[in-house]
């Protein structure tokens, strides 16, 4: 979709946000193709990182899609809504998971080969994106049955046809505490709760690995700062999202630099969990199972720690 030329700095804006989706795909491709290169099998932690590796791919395809927008063309503005909010919902949603799966390895020494927590996360998943997608409904069914109006009627929730891309929001007709409400609901209760869980895993994996034999970390080059990568990305990725969105509501005249940084962070979240989860080539390619059998001794310490930590 080509911005308004009106609108302020709508080409700086444009730019950044093509920017954003090409480094976004490429780097989603690369997570993909790079997941499939490694022999199986495929331990827990992996999978999950392939899952938000398609998850980026998916948001970075409805990016895309936004500049074939024609107006009047409500169809395709609807579904690119729907892929957008669905890959954004997905890829925070599995990266929380991978904070909860290193934990559980890590602290809990679970087997990361097992394939019930994948199973159950991409469940979770689907029945997240139905409730979403599901709920504005639920509120017309029941208003429908009881002949009275709730908090919601179902009708706050719209797709929007906004300067750059169409997306899932607010009714601007509804009371700003309802459009708050909207907001959170659609993005900002999972944001808050998904950086909460992925800051306490790490630190409780930081905390476990501690009581670990100093052999054990020099042999897999373990290294606490990197476990702070996973919540700073996932700040900085989410966050601005969400502040740009409820200020829109109190503020409109929002300064550019915010927009900017939701565009750019966001829109780039592709290319932000390669540089944490792929990047790390060496790491990704080593057999821990290997180096586990080298210090036989440490052999269930070195396994629950390598797979919490596995691409570090």
């Amino acid at each position: 979709m080509i911005p308004d030329s009106n609108l302020p700095h709508a080409a700086l804006l444009y730019n950044l946000d093509l920017v954003s989706t090409i480094l976004s795909t490429i780097a989603s491709v690369w997570m993909v193709y790079s997941c499939f290169k490694l022999p199986s099998p495929k331990n827990t932690s992996l999978k999950l990182i392939m899952a938000v590796a398609v998850a980026d791919l998916f948001y970075s395809f409805a990016n895309i899609m936004s500049n074939f927008q024609t107006p009047g063309n409500d169809d395709f503005c609807i579904f690119e809504a729907y892929v957008r909010q669905a890959a954004f919902l997905l890829s925070m949603f599995f990266s929380t998971c991978i904070a909860i799966a290193s934990y559980k390895i890590s602290a809990l020494q679970i087997n990361s080969t097992r394939n019930s927590f994948f199973a159950y996360s991409l469940l979770i998943g689907v029945v997240l994106c139905a409730l979403q997608f599901g709920i504005p409904y639920s509120f017309h069914f029941f208003i429908s049955i009881n002949r009275n109006r709730f908090f919601f009627s179902g009708d706050e929730f719209v797709v929007s046809r906004g300067p750059f891309f169409c997306w899932l929001t607010h009714d601007n007709d509804s009371s700003k505490t309802v459009q708050l409400m909207v907001i959170m609901f659609y993005k900002g209760f999972f944001i808050i709760l998904g950086l909460i869980i992925t800051i306490c895993s790490y630190i409780l994996v930081i905390k476990k690995t501690k009581e670990l034999p100093a052999g054990v970390l020099t042999a897999v080059k373990f290294n606490y700062y990197y476990v702070l990568w996973y919540p700073a990305v996932f700040f900085l990725t989410f966050a601005p999202n969400l502040l740009d969105n409820i200020l829109r509501i109190y503020y409109p005249g929002r300064p550019v630099w915010l927009q900017a940084a939701h565009l750019v962070l966001t829109h780039s979240v592709g290319f932000s969990n390669a540089l944490v989860y792929g990047v790390q080539r060496k790491i990704l390619k080593t057999n821990y199972e290997e180096n586990a059998r080298k210090f036989s001794e440490f052999e269930t310490s070195i396994i629950s720690l390598s797979s919490s930590s596995m691409m570090y």
